[in-house]
């Protein structure tokens, strides 16, 4: 399967997951086992989560022995300079890239999504993982 069509079927596959889970926790977990198992340079997939003072760790799959903090106070790592940009970031490690992907409900920050990649992302993954934050803003709206 080539890559546009992976990516659509796995964006399919969130939208499914998106419309029939109603639990926002449960659409966050699900999100990230399906994101690690379809995307193959996909190597980390985490999530922290905020409340007023931190973020706070959620769950994460990796095909490495990771380590994530706990809590993660505001002002200190990568989380916070996405929180402060508003905006997907991408910074470079020596295994590949790594994407901060910060999601809402209105214009309160929820929480972030890290995924490590194994490779530099291109124009295509750009436009997914763009897709992938709008899928977790509407996360919130799921809620009854």
């Amino acid at each position: 399967m080539n890559k546009a069509n992976l990516l659509e079927e796995t964006k399919c596959e969130l939208g499914l997951v998106l419309n029939n889970v109603e639990d926002r926790e449960q659409i966050y977990t699900d999100t990230i086992y399906l994101l690690k198992k379809k995307i193959p340079h996909f190597k980390t997939v985490c999530i922290y989560m905020t409340n007023d003072i931190a973020f706070r760790y959620f769950m994460h799959e990796s095909d490495d022995e990771e380590q994530f903090r706990d809590t993660v106070p505001f002002g200190e790592e990568m989380l916070s300079i996405t929180a402060a940009r508003s905006e997907i970031t991408y910074d470079i490690e020596p295994k590949g890239q790594v994407i901060y992907i910060p999601f809402y409900q209105k214009h309160h920050l929820l929480g972030e999504m890290i995924i490590k990649t194994n490779k530099f992302i291109d124009d295509e993954d750009i436009h997914f993982i763009k897709d992938v934050q709008h899928m977790l803003n509407s996360a919130s709206k799921n809620e009854k």
